[in-house]
């Protein structure tokens, strides 16, 4: 149903295990070092406390793959806690082939992977928000390059498509229970 509506939702939302909130992702512009404003998913528009992880498509590895990054990853003063990162992984094993974590700074800035020797592996990128605080604790990421299908960001937030999805699923119990309820799967 939802690949009618936005034919390039792809990535899936998912909670971050050590610390599950609701879905923070959404879209937004950001400025970048380039002097553009781009359009990025980020972790920040529903609150910095938080968390959550998003995941693309497998898609086969380019050799090299260039994206821009902007977040934080704690307080200025203290170190990082490298909990917010963008993450490229081979499909099938999830082994950890790259990690660009949160730059500590909000203007986007250029990352680029450029691992030739990965070329034509099965791949997927994987972003993670695990910092629950209250302040400095976000991430955005978007705009890569080459335009590969599996990498464009959802026409709908992550966030909006789980809460259709709830909705839907909601709607759907009640109706069955509504209808049928010696039948109902959900009522028994």
């Amino acid at each position: 149903f939802f690949s009618a509506l936005d034919t390039y939702h792809s990535w899936n939302a998912a909670p971050y295990e050590a610390n599950p909130t609701a879905v923070p992702w959404d879209l937004e512009k950001r400025n970048s070092t380039d002097g553009r404003k781009r359009s990025l998913t980020s972790s920040l528009p529903h609150g910095e406390a938080l968390t959550g992880v998003l995941r693309s498509p497998d898609f086969e590895f380019p050799g090299q793959l260039r994206f821009w990054l902007c977040g934080h990853d704690g307080f200025p003063e203290k170190p990082a806690g490298n909990l917010n990162l963008v993450r490229l992984r081979a499909a099938g094993s999830g082994e950890i082939l790259a990690i660009a974590t949160a730059p500590r700074h909000d203007v986007a800035r250029p990352i680029t992977w450029d691992f030739a020797g990965h070329q034509g592996k099965r791949v997927f990128v994987e972003a993670v928000d695990g910092d629950a605080g209250s302040a400095f604790a976000w991430i955005a990421f978007g705009d890569f390059e080459p335009r590969l299908p599996q990498l464009r960001p959802s026409e709908f937030s992550p966030r909006q498509m789980r809460n259709w999805l709830t909705a839907a699923t909601d709607t759907a119990a009640v109706s069955c229970s509504l209808e049928n309820p010696e039948t109902c799967e959900p009522c028994q």
